[in-house]
């Protein structure tokens, strides 16, 4: 018997599988106000993954978000440089597939 979430069609074939992929959390973070940088080992599989969980619903005119990327070595974050503009900072958590 299959474990996972499958969706079949009307002839009883798979649609939609996820049983063979399920995400596995590894941490926390959180940009602050200064550009910065998490080394996650996991990641150089290929598979590594983030999601911002706080600052962006709380954004005004005049705030400025960090830009998040990823690579194989982790996660990192830098502020552009808008001097007017004010610094937000960000949580996310980060995870494998």
């Amino acid at each position: 018997m299959p474990i996972g979430l499958q969706t079949f069609d009307e002839n009883s074939k798979i649609v939609v599988s996820i049983s063979d992929s399920l995400g596995k959390v590894l941490g926390f973070g959180d940009t602050g106000l200064s550009n910065g940088s998490i080394a996650i080992p996991d990641f150089a599989k290929g598979r590594g993954w983030y999601s911002v969980t706080s600052g962006a619903a709380e954004f005004g005119i005049n705030q400025l978000a960090p830009i998040i990327t990823q690579d194989l070595t982790g996660i990192r974050w830098f502020f552009p440089d808008f001097p007017l503009l004010v610094k937000t900072p960000m949580k996310f958590f980060y995870g494998v597939r």
